[in-house]
This record gives C-alpha cells, structure tokens and sequence, in this order.
C-alpha cells in the first residue's frame, strides 16, 4: 500500500458490486466520492470484494484473505444471501471437502459443463446485465424454508459475522456490518 493511502474494504454479495443496478452504481464507488469530495486531502482507496451470491461463510473468507492487502476499514454488507443459498450449502466439513475437489481437474471441467448447461459465466451475465437488464438472467425466488433451516441459517450468519469481526480484530483494523 502507497504511504498516506486510507485503503477501504468492501466485502459482501453482489450488492457490493452494484447489483441488480449497473457495477458503476455500487455503493463502494459512491462512498470513494464522496470521501473524496467531502476530505480532498486524504487519499481514499476503495477496494470491493463482491461477488454474486455469498452468503456469510464466504464473506468470512474473503475479509480474512482480503486482510492482506492492509486495509484500514473494513465494510461487510452481507446477510442478503443467507436463505437463498441454504440450498447449496452444507456443513463446514463437506465444504472444505467440496473446495478441495473443485481443484482437481474433473471438478473444473464439472464446472464447465454447467456454464454450458447454463449458457453463461457469472462475467457474461454481468456484462448481460450491464449492456441490457432486461436481458439479464432473473433469479427465481427461494423456497419456503423450514424453522429448522431458518434457526440454522440465523446462527451460521451470527457465527461468521463474529469469525469476521476476529479476524479484523486480530489485524487491528476497524469492521463496520451492514
């Protein structure tokens, strides 16, 4: 990091990114501004680190290997994407397991013919959206979900949101959860 840089960091789903509004919309560009604007002296540096669909054990990730590039805030907006994905979630063990497998080279090529099946990187549909929104993929709304999945959900979130706040705490850089 440049000397008198104050870097900012953004992590969360694709609402950090802009989502379902154009990535130049984002909230993170729009903050950089507006610092920019209001404090002319300081040298803000705004890197975001979202992604379609995260959901809070993913964020957790990220803010911990984001930590690396020395922030000096940390912003989390997340929470939005805890039910929607509970259908591809599992337990941390089969995750982990999952991560593992997804290096081997079957795994990719797995991944590959999903793009086929489903006709468009997460980049290209990005660039749908950007270019034209009312041909961007539009994403159904979740199942109903149980109780048990619900109390389940709630404390994963809880969980990560304070692994997240450790692992901030543990670097000495302020988190703020939106």
């Amino acid at each position: 990091k440049a000397p008198g840089v104050y870097r900012i960091m953004i992590a969360g789903g694709s609402t950090v990114v802009g989502f379902p509004f154009r990535p130049r919309s984002s909230f993170g560009l729009r903050l950089e501004r507006l610092l920019e604007d209001q404090l002319p002296g300081i040298d803000f540096e705004v890197l975001h680190f979202g992604k379609i669909s995260l959901h809070s054990g993913e964020v957790a990730e990220v803010v911990a290997a984001a930590l690396e590039f020395e922030p000096d805030l940390i912003i989390v907006y997340s929470g939005q994407n805890e039910f929607v994905s509970l259908h591809r979630r599992v337990s941390p063990r089969l995750e982990r397991a999952f991560k593992l497998f997804s290096r081997v080279r079957v795994m990719r090529l797995a991944g590959g013919i999903g793009l086929f099946v489903w006709g468009k990187s997460q980049h290209q549909m990005m660039r749908t959206w950007e270019d034209d929104p009312e041909k961007a993929i539009r994403v159904p709304p979740p199942p109903p979900i149980s109780r048990k999945q619900y109390d389940w959900a709630l404390s994963d979130y809880q969980a990560n949101l304070a692994r997240m706040a450790r692992s901030a705490q543990a670097k000495g850089v302020p988190i703020i959860f939106c």
